[in-house]
């Protein structure tokens, strides 16, 4: 008993460390960093766009308040943005924790780079006073004409302030709002990812301690079943009792289901593989049995006299004649006459010879009840046993369209009867000279084509022994 439980407590400790170590897998394979800093970038690209988009514009106002203004616009900088993720750039961590800080609380994380990245951003509206540029360009030109005046006498006049225009104080102003709404959008876009990191880590964090708390509820459970188990091993070793209800374990559960009772007996033997008759097909001792009387009635060329296999036939379906399963015909052939006999023999007979081919007759007997092989099934067999001729182990391992017709209707609860092999070494004996079987021959007599050529409605062999010529 305590070699049981000794062995049952290592079984739950190694389950929990089992558990504990996936959970630390899970926790270090790097997904939510991943996660982190695809937002980041997400939030960077589109930061840059706006400040794209702020340089442009404040580029177009320029441009439009000089035109209207009347002066010459000025040519515009060779870098007109701000890149905020630059090559030779060092970038903070994505995600960082304060030192000391709980790892499990979601106030404990920030996110320097897209602090960095906003900051960055920001300094993206300082932009240059185009009014200064253009005074100095056209001091600079005016310079020339003073100094040639001062060579003359003359005194320069200092220059007074000229009062802003109107146009410059509306340019002052939408620079203005567009600062504005820069500073706006930029808050915005860092706001809505610093919402998305926090939810993405908050997220993480409550699926780590629903794990931690799994592996705790699971390992409790496991511990109070092993107990339980115990204690009900214990108390039947103390009585000396059998247990013979069923012990449980539903969910989380341990319980004794009195419901039900185990007996130390063996299950009984499956019976013995057994072919079931069937009424309209040769079992395998008839068709074995049959053969060998054909074989007899054959001559060196395989050809029997047609009286000789109608008399063979009517004789065979006599009740007297029959010994069982053995040596007799199917049930549903017991009816026939020896007209229905002669018939048969017809439908072979399609040369009006005298004599057919014992090997054609004895498989349509064989495959009674079998569909007859298309151009398709030949062309599969062939390729499965894959040489023109093939001997007893090679056509036994071949794939043949029949497999599932031919196949035995079991008994219940009892081995498998292999009819299927056995119909295939039936055919194997019926057509093989010198041990090996010509594929090109057998499918031939398979396909059957003369046979059926006027012969309208036939599916199966047994259709090519029945049918009514046209």
């Amino acid at each position: 008993m305590d070699i049981l439980s000794d062995e049952l407590w290592e079984i739950a400790e190694d389950r929990k460390e089992q558990a504990v170590e996936e959970r630390k897998k899970i926790m270090d394979s790097g997904w939510v960093e991943f996660s982190l800093e695809y937002l980041t970038s997400c939030a960077q690209q589109m930061m840059q766009s706006e400040i794209d988009k702020f340089k442009g514009t404040i580029q177009l106002v320029h441009d439009y308040y000089h035109a209207v203004d009347e002066k010459l616009i000025p040519e515009a900088p060779e870098s007109n943005t701000v890149d905020l993720l630059t090559e030779d750039a060092e970038l903070p961590d994505v995600e960082r924790i304060a030192d000391g800080a709980e790892p499990s609380d979601i106030n404990s994380f920030s996110y320097p780079r897209l602090d960095d990245f906003f900051k960055k951003a920001l300094k993206a509206q300082v932009v240059p006073d185009v009014l200064a540029q253009s005074a100095a360009a056209d001091a600079g030109k005016k310079g020339g004409a003073k100094g040639k005046d001062a060579k003359k006498g003359g005194a320069p006049d200092p220059e007074e302030a000229k009062p802003e225009s109107i146009y410059v104080k509306e340019m002052k102003e939408a620079i203005k709002v567009e600062k504005s709404i820069l500073r706006f959008r930029l808050t915005q876009i860092r706001n809505w990812a610093l919402m998305r990191l926090k939810h993405q880590r908050e997220l993480s964090l409550r699926t780590y301690q629903k794990l931690d708390d799994w592996i705790a509820v699971a390992t409790k459970a496991e511990n109070d079943a092993i107990e339980e188990v115990c204690d009900v091993l214990k108390d039947a070793i103390e009585d000396q009792d059998k247990i013979q209800d069923e012990l449980r374990i539903k969910f989380m559960d341990f319980f004794v289901d009195k419901g039900i009772l185990n007996y130390i007996e063996p299950p009984p033997e499956k019976l013995a593989a057994m072919e079931e008759s069937s009424d309209g097909k040769f079992n395998i001792p008839q068709l074995e049995a049959l053969l060998r009387e054909l074989q007899v009635l054959a001559d060196a060329d395989g050809k029997m006299n047609n009286r000789k296999v109608v008399e063979l036939f009517f004789r065979k379906a006599q009740p007297q004649n029959t010994f069982g399963d053995v040596g007799g015909l199917p049930k549903e052939w017991h009816s026939f006459t020896r007209a229905h006999f002669e018939k048969l023999v017809r439908n072979l007979d399609i040369c009006n010879t005298g004599s057919v081919d014992y090997r054609v007759l004895a498989t349509c007997c064989v495959l009674l009840k079998t569909p007859i092989a298309q151009d398709a099934d030949i062309e599969a067999m062939k390729k499965s046993l894959q040489h023109p001729e093939v001997t007893a182990d090679g056509f036994m391992a071949g794939n043949f369209w029949f497999t599932k017709t031919e196949a035995a209707q079991d008994r219940e609860y009892s081995h498998p009867f292999p009819r299927a092999a056995a119909i295939k070494r039936i055919l194997f004996d019926l057509h093989s000279a010198d041990g090996k079987v010509s594929i090109a021959k057998l499918g031939t007599i398979l396909r059957a084509a003369e046979l059926t050529l006027s012969k309208p409605g036939v599916a199966t062999y047994g259709d090519i022994l029945a049918a009514v010529t046209k």
